[in-house]
């Protein structure tokens, strides 16, 4: 991954994310359902970091912006910049919310990546972070390289104490964690089936499974940035 900056454009820009499966497009649109949920009503701006094709929704479009590598392929309306999620094009304090969904697990020094979200995160504003949870990253050798190569170009894997850990060394006091993507609701399409269902009745259902059947895919987490000189931090919830 030492070219890693050429890898991403070139991904981007010959992924065609409206032909993705139906499947998996559910599987992205309860995802990111369920992170307009979590941010509730944020007042003033929002930068949603690696957006991909810009999936990422909120009713005032004025106050959305997206970052990545390249945005050949985001078509959402949001205010657009291209930049690297390690070293990001904007001043200190300059956003209320965070959101960095499916990002950290491909970056090659996250810890960086969230020093930076410190940055340019002001005061009292939310990072939402989504990630796989507890992958195991699988490894094939690539037929050009001749080296052993992470499938899907993750290189790190998490739980809650570890990336609770790793902002905790931050200015940053964790608000909520969240698994969610049951395995099994996973495993039978529950997803899709249920897409127009309410977002409160799909998190419900998978809370639900997951009191008997606790295996999930994702892992969700609010922290918030503490003001300058504060201590201490929030009891995480699990629900």
């Amino acid at each position: 991954m030492k070219d890693y900056v050429e890898h991403y454009l070139k991904d981007n820009e010959i992924t065609d994310y409206s032909k993705e499966s139906v499947f998996f497009a559910d599987i992205d649109r309860y995802r990111y359902r369920l992170i307009e949920k979590t941010s509730g009503r944020i007042k003033g701006r929002v930068l949603d970091i690696g957006c991909g094709g810009g999936k990422v929704f909120f009713k005032e479009k004025n106050k959305l912006f997206s970052l990545d590598i390249s945005q050949k392929n985001n078509s959402s309306q949001s205010i657009k910049s291209e930049g690297d999620a390690l070293m990001m094009p904007f001043k200190n304090g300059s956003f209320n919310c965070l959101i960095m969904s499916e990002v950290l697990e491909h970056l090659i020094d996250f810890s960086a990546s969230l020093s930076e979200a410190e940055r340019v995160l002001a005061e009292g504003g939310k990072l939402i972070i989504t990630v796989p949870y507890r992958e195991r990253i699988k490894k094939h050798l690539c037929i050009h390289c001749n080296k052993l190569t992470p499938e899907n170009a993750h290189l790190h894997s998490f739980d809650i104490d570890s990336l609770e850990r790793a902002l905790k060394e931050r200015n940053f006091r964790i608000l909520k964690a969240k698994l969610f993507e049951n395995r099994l609701l996973f495993t039978i399409h529950f997803f899709s089936f249920f897409r127009k269902f309410p977002i409160d009745f799909i998190d419900y259902i998978d809370i639900i499974i997951g009191t008997w059947y606790n295996k999930y895919n994702k892992l969700l987490l609010v922290a918030e940035k503490r003001a300058s000189g504060s201590v201490g931090r929030a009891h995480p919830s699990q629900g």
